[in-house]
């Protein structure tokens, strides 16, 4: 008998796990005219980003400059790193319309520990850019485990702040770049998607 208790327990063990990973609660939105967390997580770098201008006189590309081509008015960056228990859906930060979605192939270093910036420059991601009355870029970058970034909107798909728009499996980063703003969090605070205002 005692196999069909391990066989049991091991049952009830991926059932819960499945139903971890693949919670998706839905949330009292409240719409606001600033930047809504695209994600549950804990804010690990926010970065100043430097003008269009100042990274082309530097004559190196690298970092956040491979995300920025098509965002000249980019100002800020803010990189949410999302573990194991948090819930996987990401949200529309602010209200508009989807103008490009993309995939870019890359590595699958670590997102998590470690030298984490790097696999944020270097992973592969997916990334979308929202343009309401102001424009941001969400990315959803691979991991060394989650592997699998679910798109859930596509390109002219038009968004209420909040709605869903991916799911990415078993923790890692979202990448946040946004104009000129008031950054409301700093590294360590704690994000809700669709709850939280990072910035106004």
């Amino acid at each position: 008998m005692t196999w069909w208790i391990w066989t049991l327990v091991t049952i009830g063990a991926l059932w819960f796990f499945w139903w971890f990973v693949h919670r998706d609660p839905d949330r009292p939105i409240v719409a606001t005219r600033g930047f809504l967390s695209p994600a549950d997580g804990t804010v690990v770098h926010v970065e100043k980003l430097k003008s269009k201008k100042a990274r082309v006189k530097k004559g190196k590309k690298g970092g956040f400059d491979l995300f920025l081509d098509d965002f000249p008015e980019a100002q800020y960056v803010v990189v949410i790193m999302l573990k194991i228990w948090h819930v996987h859906t990401q949200r529309a930060p602010v209200a508009g319309k989807v103008t490009s979605v993309y995939h870019k192939d890359g590595a699958f270093r670590n997102a998590v520990f470690g030298d984490y910036l790097q696999a944020t420059y270097n992973n592969e991601h997916q990334g979308m850019m929202i343009a309401g009355e102001k424009r941001c870029k969400v990315y959803m970058v691979a991991g060394l485990v989650a592997r699998r970034i679910v798109s859930l909107v596509q390109e002219n798909t038009v968004l209420q702040q909040g709605d869903r728009i991916a799911k990415i499996r078993l923790g890692s980063q979202v990448v946040l770049v946004l104009p000129e703003s008031k950054i409301l969090v700093k590294p360590g605070d704690k994000v809700y998607g669709g709850l939280t205002e990072v910035a106004q």
